[in-house]
């Protein structure tokens, strides 16, 4: 009944390679949240499978069962926050505890991702010549089974809101950033059966981009997702 402690820490890096998170991910798993310590960290330089994520910030509280508050039994994450040149990570959240046995454990968490420059984001994260620059933000509120380390897609849900300004998206090849090479619109010209080929053979520049996003079941649903650029306003809806 009592909660599983604290731990502090201020660190001038922190590696976790993909073995290492793999098996942190198999720890969580089998805990509830409230064996789970509370958290007071700072990385100034945070590494995560290979990629550099930039300043992390975390401060977490393990709500005991018998705290008395609304919250009690859940892990709670008061604040997280990743900072690197191109953008800011901000959120809070909750690894909810599992209501009853049998009852599966959910996390949940609102955030949002301030955008300087879209394009380096993304080369951050290994993902090169998809997108050139783009400043804006997304947010809101996403809901998984399972621990925060490890989102479980097929249960994913909740809404994001985008909204962008200048950029270019490249041509991409189909992977990981599938909506991307949507975005792209270099296969327009053929679904359109018109000549707008020297329009869009090296992707689409866009004044702004916005849109809803609503998410259940691991799928994305719009139906107001919106490009403004000098050759086209493109609004686009579907899953």
């Amino acid at each position: 009944g009592q909660a599983a402690g604290r731990v502090y820490a201020r660190l001038a890096r922190l590696s976790l390679p993909k073995g290492d998170v793999a098996q942190v991910e198999t720890l969580l798993d089998q805990q509830q949240p409230t064996t789970v310590p509370s958290l007071d960290i700072v990385v100034e330089d945070f590494e995560l499978r290979g990629k550099k994520l930039g300043r992390l910030e975390i401060e977490a509280e393990n709500r005991a069962p018998d705290s008395g508050t609304a919250t009690a039994g859940d892990w709670e994450l008061k604040r997280l926050r990743l900072a690197t040149p191109e953008a800011v990570l901000d959120a809070t959240g909750r690894w909810l505890a599992a209501p009853r046995p049998g009852i599966a454990r959910r996390t949940v968490l609102d955030f949002k991702l301030a955008v300087d420059n879209g394009g380096a984001l993304l080369t951050r994260l290994g993902e090169t010549e998809v997108l050139r620059g783009a400043k804006g933000s997304i947010d809101g509120k996403i809901e998984w089974l399972g621990s925060p380390l490890d989102i479980d897609y097929a249960s994913l849900g909740g809404r994001l809101r985008v909204d962008f300004g200048r950029g270019q998206f490249l041509p991409a090849e189909p992977g990981l950033f599938k909506l991307l090479g949507v975005l792209s619109l270099q296969s327009l010209p053929r679904r359109l059966l018109l000549d707008f080929r020297d329009v869009f053979s090296t992707g689409f520049a866009f004044d702004a981009m916005s849109g809803d996003l609503q998410l259940g079941q691991g799928v994305a649903h719009t139906s107001n997702l919106r490009l403004r650029g000098v050759q086209a306003v493109v609004l686009m809806e579907g899953s």
